[in-house]
C-alpha cells in the first residue's frame, strides 16, 4: 500500500519547495521540488495530483494500491481510474490494476504569470534535435496563443546526466539558450528522479508530468517532445519498456480542461526534425555542443548513436554554411577590386 500525504511549501535559502511524505509499506521517503521563489506561488500542495502520478507506474510494477490524502483533480482521477489503468493492464498482463482512494476536487484556478496574462504555455530546453524541433515550431508561430512563454529545465533524470560538470555545462546553455528567445527559464531542482528505484526509460514520463502538476496553476499548455514518432506507438510489453512507444496515450490520459500537455514532434522522425531545424543559427550555436558533452555520457549505445548522428548533421551545415559565407566574401572582394 502507497499513502501519500498532503503537500507543503517551504521558502527557504533562497527557493521555494514543494514537499510531499510517501510511506510504501509502512517504509517513509520524501519527494520534493524546488525553484526560484518568483515560481513559489504556481506550487500545487492542494492537489495529490502530481504525486499520484509519479508513483502510478511504480505501483503498478509492484502491486501496491493508492491512498492519497489530498483530493485529486476530478478529471485526471476519471482518466488514470477509466481508460489510462485498463488500458495498460490490458495491454501487459503483468501488470497491476492499482486501485486508487482519493476525495475528487474541481481543477485548480491558473494564477497571473505577468500582468494580465493567465496561463503560461511551456516547454522543456534539454537541448536536443527534440527540444530544438518543439522550440521552434511554437516560438513566433502563426497561432498566438499556443506560442510559447516559458522555456524549461528539469532536474529529473531527462536533461540531466550523472556528470555534474556536464550537468553544469547543460544549464548554463539552457540559460543562454532561454535569453537568444528571449523567454524565461524556469529551473527545477527535485528528487523525482530517484525518490523511489525505478528505471528511467519506463518511468521518465511519469516523472516529467508530475512536475508539470506540481505546477498545474502555471501551465495551460505543457509541448512534450517525444522521441518517436507516431508510426512507432505501441503499448506491448508496456510495463518494462521505454514510456516514449506510447507516450502519446500517456500525455492524452494527463491532460484536463485546463493542463493540456501536447505531443511535440511525434507528427514526425528524428530526419523531419533535423531538417527543420538545421538552418536555424541558434541551434547551430548551442545543440553540437550539448550533444557532444551528452554523448560523453551517454551509457547506451543506441542512445549515443542517435547524438552522434544529430551533431554529424549539423556540424557539416555549420561547416557548409562558413564555406558559403567564405566564397560570397571573396567574389564581393575580387568584384570590387576589379
Amino acid at each position: 500500500m502507497i499513502r501519500i500525504h498532503p503537500g507543503y511549501v517551504k521558502d527557504s535559502e533562497g527557493l521555494s519547495t514543494l514537499s510531499t511524505d510517501i510511506e510504501i509499506d509502512g517504509e517513509k521517503t520524501n519527494v520534493y521540488l524546488s525553484v526560484e521563489p518568483q515560481y513559489g506561488k504556481f506550487l500545487s500542495p492542494e492537489r495529490a495530483d502530481y504525486a499520484l502520478i509519479g508513483l502510478l507506474a511504480y505501483a503498478m510494477r509492484h502491486g501496491h494500491d493508492i491512498i492519497c490524502e489530498a483530493p485529486v483533480t476530478e478529471e485526471l482521477l476519471y482518466n488514470i481510474r477509466e481508460i489510462l489503468l485498463p488500458t495498460l493492464v490490458r495491454s501487459d498482463s503483468r501488470s497491476y490494476h492499482t486501485k486508487i482512494q482519493a476525495d475528487i476536487a474541481p481543477p485548480l484556478k491558473k494564477l497571473p504569470f505577468a500582468v494580465g496574462k493567465l496561463g503560461a504555455v511551456g516547454t522543456g530546453v534539454s537541448l536536443g534535435v527534440d527540444s530544438a524541433y518543439t522550440i521552434l515550431k511554437h516560438f513566433n508561430s502563426v497561432y498566438p496563443n499556443q506560442n510559447l512563454t516559458h522555456l524549461c529545465i528539469f532536474q529529473n533524470g531527462s536533461a540531466v546526466t550523472a556528470d555534474p560538470l556536464i550537468n553544469e555545462k547543460i544549464f548554463e546553455h539552457a540559460e543562454a539558450v532561454a535569453k537568444e528567445f528571449n523567454l524565461p527559464l524556469l529551473k527545477v531542482e527535485s528528487n523525482v528522479k530517484s525518490f523511489v528505484k525505478q528505471k528511467h526509460v519506463a518511468s521518465h514520463t511519469y516523472k516529467d508530468v508530475l512536475i508539470m502538476y506540481a505546477m498545474q496553476k502555471l501551465w495551460r499548455v505543457y509541448y512534450y517532445s517525444g522521441g518517436y514518432s507516431f508510426s512507432d506507438f505501441s503499448l506491448k510489453n508496456n510495463l518494462y519498456t521505454a514510456t516514449a512507444h506510447f507516450e502519446p496515450f500517456l500525455l492524452d490520459c494527463f491532460s484536463i480542461s485546463n493542463l493540456r500537455i501536447v505531443p511535440s514532434g511525434s507528427e514526425g522522425d528524428r530526419d523531419d526534425k533535423i531538417n527543420f531545424i538545421i538552418d536555424n543559427p541558434i541551434v547551430q550555436k548551442y545543440l553540437p555542443s550539448v550533444c557532444l558533452s551528452r554523448l560523453t555520457a551517454a551509457s547506451a549505445l543506441n542512445v549515443g548513436a542517435r547524438f552522434w548522428h544529430s551533431t554529424r548533421r549539423i556540424n557539416l551545415r555549420i561547416t557548409e554554411s562558413h564555406s558559403t559565407s567564405t566564397n560570397i566574401s571573396s567574389n564581393e572582394k575580387e568584384s570590387t577590386s576589379i
